[in-house]
C-alpha cells in the first residue's frame, strides 16, 4: 500500500476490511509514523526524510488524539523537523483550517501543538489569533479560513453547477446615440 500514514494502511469493501500490521498496531496505540513509501518521497532531507506538509499533517492528528483520547506518539521522526523555520505558514494554515473542520476544539489542540513546538508565538491563545498570524506570515499567498462544515462546502459547490443565469437568452444590443 502507498499511504502516507501507517494508520492509513487499510482497504475496506463491502465484506472485506484489509489493513497491514503496521496499521492494526498503530490504530491501537494511537502512534503517527510515515510509511515506508512516505519516508522514500524526501530523500536526503534528513534521516527519516517526510516533507513539511506531512509533519504539519501528524502533528494535526497527534494533537487531535491527545484532545479525544488523552494519548499518542510521533514516532520515527527527526528533531529538527519541528524546527520553527521547516514548516512553511501555508502548511500549518491548511491544517490548521482542517481542524476547524473537526470543530473548534480540534483547532484549539493544534494550536496548543504548535504553541508547544515553537512553530507559532506563545502570545497566541486562540485559532482565530493563530489563523491571522499564518495569514500575515504568508504575505502575497491568497489563504481564506472558512469554517463551515463539509455539507456547506457541497451545497455551494451544487448551486454553482445550477446557475439559473446561463438558462436566460442571450441577448445583444447597442443603440445609436443621438
Amino acid at each position: 500500500m502507498t499511504r502516507d500514514l501507517t494508520l492509513n494502511q487499510v482497504l475496506a469493501t463491502d465484506d472485506e476490511l484489509q489493513m497491514t500490521e503496521a496499521c492494526l498496531l498503530d490504530t491501537f496505540r494511537r502512534i503517527f509514523r510515515p510509511t515506508k513509501h512516505e519516508l522514500g518521497k524526501f530523500p536526503g532531507r534528513s534521516r527519516t526524510g517526510i516533507g513539511p506538509k506531512m509533519m504539519a499533517k501528524m502533528i494535526r492528528f497527534y494533537a487531535d488524539s491527545i484532545e479525544k483520547y488523552d494519548r499518542a506518539e510521533l514516532v520515527g521522526l527527526d528533531d529538527w523537523l519541528v524546527e520553527p523555520s521547516f514548516i512553511s505558514p501555508f502548511w500549518l494554515a491548511v491544517h490548521l483550517d482542517r481542524a476547524f473542520e473537526n470543530g473548534y476544539q480540534s483547532a484549539m489542540a493544534y494550536v496548543r501543538e504548535l504553541k508547544k513546538l515553537d512553530q507559532i508565538p506563545d502570545e497566541i491563545d486562540t485559532p482565530e489569533e493563530a489563523a491571522v498570524y499564518l495569514v500575515d506570515l504568508m504575505d502575497d499567498e491568497s489563504f481564506y479560513y472558512r469554517n463551515a462544515p463539509i455539507d456547506q462546502y457541497k451545497k455551494e459547490d451544487e448551486l454553482i453547477d445550477f446557475d439559473e443565469y446561463d438558462k436566460l437568452p442571450i441577448q445583444l444590443s447597442h443603440r445609436r446615440s443621438s
